[in-house]
């Protein structure tokens, strides 16, 4: 995924996001987002896999993940929404445990500051 944002100009690079998020295969570019501080970038995905999904947006699972809170609550009303949001909510789990916990946790921060 990070070598994928380096190598494929612009254009492409919208289409590998694309496919990924309809997919439900974004864990790995969140996480290079998260490690690397590319918090905008982190919240373009998570906002074009919210849309793609119908899905409201990600903010509110973002900061129950990062505050290590279960992330039980449905988010989707309709079957592809709530297979995206179960994707979503074990991803956002596997961050939170992962080494990427900090990461995320300054990404959500990030989100309900001006930044976000």
């Amino acid at each position: 995924a990070a070598s994928a944002r380096v190598r494929l100009p612009g254009a492409l690079f919208l289409e590998f996001l694309k496919h990924a998020v309809t997919s439900l295969n974004i864990e790995e570019l969140l996480e290079v987002s998260l490690e690397s501080s590319e918090f905008d970038s982190a919240k373009r995905l998570l906002t074009l896999f919210s849309e793609a999904h119908g899905m409201p947006s990600a903010d509110e699972m973002v900061a129950e993940a990062a505050a290590g809170l279960p992330l039980l609550k449905s988010h989707g009303h309709h079957r592809d929404e709530e297979q995206a949001a179960a994707y979503l909510r074990d991803i956002l789990g596997d961050l939170y445990s992962a080494r990427s916990g900090k990461a995320l946790r300054s990404f959500a921060s990030w989100l309900s500051s001006a930044g976000g």
